[in-house]
């Protein structure tokens, strides 16, 4: 887990696998925030370590944080440089590598479950909490699942002022490049040691629309790099399986104001998953608690294919009018005080 303040100018900083092909990559990749060790803030220059890895003292009552969750087998990279815009922007920023991931190898997601990765993001909201009287969640693909779980759950405390962002959440794998015969998985996971043995690979489009890109991400994963897992086994995907059914049930429940960012072309999740969540949660509602940016250049890797700065702006603009409302309010309880 690393958290940024804003202001920050090491945000600039890009990671390892954007740096290697810095001239040629798209905007996405090209100022991608670095990753830091937990307890490490930016402030200024260079990365301040405080003693015991605290951070500095703030007001609970008025301060706030964005929590990025990245997708399957993939690393905080998969945001792009969304970190940066925000901190940019003047918002605190939070992310973790969730349990399996960031490793030399995916043979760890082996023996990686969903609710191992559930723990994961609600141990850091709690803790989060402790610093943070706001703690906005953004996820990615995977990520976004597990962001909407969380908040669906009474457990972590939800004081009406958080916003959840859904990045591409898989709902449904229902995207155009998906084998037709993909609904056989199903079988294979009630066979014994088969969904160790199997690899899923990553294939062409790689999530993104933009070709140059893809060739870079292509050269990548021929280099072994650890921006994203080149396969995962299948027990990951029967965990994601596991995921989503977990999400469906309930959606109803969701009381946070939510964005979901969603691409037309969406390889791996069609447009009907972000539309099922908003149908749902918004059915029966006054007010519209889920609101639906459809992008029309991309792919499922938003964050960093041909829109990245469109979905950059989706989320800042949306966190800065909900930040205002909170302010609003608390003048307006002040003033009546």
């Amino acid at each position: 887990m690393a958290v940024s303040l804003p202001g920050s100018i090491g945000e600039r900083s890009v990671h390892r696998w954007a740096r290697m092909d810095a001239r040629t990559l798209t905007r996405s990749s090209r100022d991608a925030p670095a990753l830091r060790p937990a307890g490490m803030l930016s402030a200024g220059k260079e990365p301040l370590v405080l003693a015991g890895g605290r951070a500095p003292v703030m007001d609970r009552r008025s301060s706030s944080v964005v929590l990025l969750i990245h997708g399957l087998g993939g690393t905080p990279a998969d945001l792009g440089r969304l970190g940066a815009r925000l901190a940019t922007a003047g918002m605190a920023t939070s992310t973790l590598t969730l349990p399996g991931h960031g490793e030399m190898s995916p043979e760890i997601l082996k023996d990686v479950n969903c609710d191992e990765w559930l723990s994961a993001v609600r141990s850091e909201i709690v803790r989060l909490r402790e610093q943070f009287a706001i703690v906005h969640i953004v996820g990615m693909c995977m990520g976004a699942l597990l962001a909407l779980e969380i908040a669906k759950e009474l457990s972590v405390e939800h004081n009406g002022q958080d916003c959840l962002i859904l990045l591409a959440p898989p709902i449904f794998l229902d995207g155009w490049a998906l084998p037709k015969l993909r609904w056989l998985r199903h079988v294979a996971y009630r066979l014994p040691l088969i969904p160790r043995w199997i690899r899923i690979k990553e294939s062409e489009p790689y999530g993104v629309k933009n070709t140059r890109l893809r060739r870079i991400i292509e050269r990548k994963f021929l280099n072994a790099d650890p921006f994203h897992y080149a396969w995962v086994p299948l027990t990951a995907i029967r965990e994601l399986d596991r995921l989503r059914r977990k999400v469906r049930r309930g959606l109803q429940r969701l009381e946070h104001k939510t964005l979901i960012v969603q691409a037309l072309d969406d390889e791996l999740t069609s447009i009907e998953s972000a539309r099922h969540i908003r149908d749902v949660v918004n059915h029966g509602r006054r007010d519209t608690r889920v609101r639906l940016k459809v992008l029309t250049d991309s792919f499922h890797m938003i964050c960093i294919d041909n829109e990245n700065e469109d979905v950059a702006q989706h989320v800042v603009s949306f966190l800065q009018a909900a930040d205002r409302t909170t302010r609003s309010t608390r003048l307006a309880g002040a003033l009546v005080a």
